[in-house]
């Protein structure tokens, strides 16, 4: 899965939007328990689509805009977050990370509509029917709103760092998980 990770430039305080849905919680039992409980089955409802092995993007794209209008329901949502929905709407779905009031949107990139990274490998015009022009012309609407946009890919070889950081993690670290050295001046935990 392929995703775009958009920073709104927005700085948020994490205290002041909980503090927010617990008032919204006292002053609004029935309702924002209800919308809680539907938060929650979304997110039941997603593990187990990330558990299986169907082609889930399109499901898991749904519960995604889904669940960002829940937490648009509840106040932690921002003005921001959804202009960069607009804009992605597009190339796939998009959701608010953390607790949301600004930081950074998560869009879940639509399956077969753009080139990989290396696309100059392969046929530049066309890949799976869909150009990469159009992720670029995304990225670039996001940036001159004045939007930091990163693509990102879950399924990766796991944590890695720089070695000169590597004193700072200590032996315990190191030997309680399975550690691999790569080339050049990098570690990489999988």
């Amino acid at each position: 899965m392929q995703f775009l990770l958009t920073d709104t430039n927005h700085p948020r305080r994490t205290a002041t939007l909980v503090g927010h849905v617990a008032k919204l919680l006292a002053d609004l039992p029935n309702v924002t328990g209800h919308i809680l409980t539907a938060i929650d089955g979304v997110a039941a409802e997603a593990k187990a689509l990330l558990e299986s092995k169907d082609n889930i993007t399109e499901r898991l794209g749904e519960l995604i805009e889904i669940n960002q209008g829940l937490l648009n329901a509840i106040g932690v949502g921002h003005p921001k977050l959804d202009t960069i929905a607009k804009i992605t709407r597009e190339i796939g779905w998009t959701k608010l990370t953390g607790a949301g009031g600004g930081g950074c949107a998560l869009t879940l990139l639509r399956e077969g509509h753009f080139l990989p990274k290396n696309y100059c490998e392969v046929e530049a015009d066309v890949y799976l029917g869909v150009q990469e022009c159009v992720l670029k012309s995304v990225e670039e609407d996001l940036i001159n709103e004045g939007f930091k946009p990163f693509e990102v890919e879950l399924g990766g070889e796991g944590v890695t760092i720089l070695l000169e950081f590597e004193e700072l993690l200590g032996t315990a670290f190191e030997t309680s998980i399975d550690c691999i050295r790569t080339p050049q001046k990098w570690r990489t935990w999988t």
